[in-house]
């Protein structure tokens, strides 16, 4: 907002939508209201968030489980374990969990005035899940078999399959162990 003051232009700062008052218009007002009610009641269980996602569990009838995540700065995508949302749109479970988000940082990456809330099904989103993760578990392969490669030279078929085969744990202690290992066997010793 700008304001014109006697031959000066003085700047007010905008206030900042809460994330609910920016993704108001996606619900209808039952579902807000009540899910606002199940928010203030202390029914969302927040186990994970970040600016990017959330992960609650909400105390309904039974524990219903919501997930809502940034697909871009100005769309987010929400699935909901209910038959409310399966079928007839957001729900107060995901306004609740909206709710819970507002009092922390997270999705602050959604940062468009008015962003897009898009329902999909839970399914596909734990699929979407495991596809981010067997892709990030590759790359630390590829890191993991470039470190070795530049470390100690060509890499064996017996150690690229060893490191294929590996847990996240066992990536993990790897990474760390190549940089100080005098040999190949010593990255993947106590194996």
């Amino acid at each position: 907002m700008t304001v014109r003051a006697v031959g000066r232009i003085i700047e007010f700062p905008r206030r900042r939508l809460s994330l609910c008052d920016r993704l108001r218009e996606a619900f209808e007002s039952g579902p807000r209201e009540r899910g606002e009610g199940y928010s203030r009641e202390g029914r969302v269980e927040l186990r994970r968030g970040t600016s990017t996602e959330v992960r609650a569990s909400v105390a309904g009838n039974t524990a219903y489980e919501v997930r809502i995540r940034c697909a871009g700065a100005d769309r987010a995508e929400a699935s909901c374990s209910c038959p409310y949302a399966q079928s007839s749109g957001p729900c107060k479970h995901i306004w609740a969990v909206l709710a819970a988000a507002d009092t922390g940082a997270h999705l602050a990456s959604l940062t468009a005035h008015r962003p897009q809330l898009t329902l999909i099904d839970e399914a596909r989103m734990i699929a979407d899940e495991a596809l981010l993760e067997r892709g990030r578990t590759q790359g630390r392969v590829e890191v993991l078999l470039c470190q070795l490669g530049a470390r100690f030279g060509d890499v064996e078929t017996r150690v690229a399959d060893r490191v294929c085969m590996g847990s996240d744990a066992e990536m993990q202690r790897w990474v760390g162990r190549v940089l100080t290992a005098g040999s190949v066997a010593e990255v993947f010793a106590d194996e």
